[in-house]
């Protein structure tokens, strides 16, 4: 099974992976390098299971959605792939709960969020949303936005990060240390 500019195949385990080749669609590849920030996709082939480009679905999705369609085919098959967990998703965020395994397509680049800081509740625009980990092994979701600061007599603007550490099992958005903002806020 083939997509028309990646390659689709079972691995030695059974598990899918897509291949990409810069040599076949160079458009997608830099596409993908923008989605994932992979430096993998700065080699001329890359192999992926769909579960590692999970996390970029929502951001691969609006960006087919805003015209680029180099990433339709591979939205297209994540789609099939993920529509279970698509579903749940979705019934999850109709309850107002969400699980960590969920947690990053709560926030596409160019949402709005709010987040605590300095006691205070403050909004941004997501910028950059990734799951990472600590030097100990912990994952967390780290959402980035610019905030306005005032430094002496002037103004500038910075990234801001902020972080939901792990947890297990689901969670009210509502009380989540990083959350979508509200049509209302």
């Amino acid at each position: 099974m083939n997509g028309e500019n990646f390659e689709t195949k079972k691995d030695e385990s059974g598990a899918i992976v897509f291949t990409f080749s810069k040599i076949i669609d160079p458009e997608l590849h830099t596409s993908l390098l923008d989605v994932t920030n992979d430096e993998e996709f700065y080699n001329d082939t890359v192999t992926m299971t769909p579960m590692e480009l999970f996390p970029h679905m929502s951001v691969i999705t609006s960006k087919v959605e805003a015209g680029n369609y180099s990433l339709i085919n591979l939205a297209m098959s994540l789609g099939e792939i993920f529509k279970e967990k698509i579903n749940q998703f979705n019934l999850m965020n109709q309850d107002g709960k969400i699980t960590f395994d969920h947690i990053l397509n709560l926030f596409p680049i160019g949402s709005k969020f709010v987040a605590s800081y300095e006691n205070q509740l403050v909004g941004s625009t997501v910028s950059g949303a990734t799951i990472e980990m600590t030097h100990t092994g912990e994952k967390y979701l780290a959402v980035t936005g610019p905030f306005t600061f005032q430094e002496g007599n002037h103004y500038i603007q910075k990234d801001k990060r902020f972080v939901v550490y792990w947890f297990g099992g689901l969670r009210y958005i509502d009380s989540l240390d990083v959350r979508p903002m509200k049509d209302e806020e």
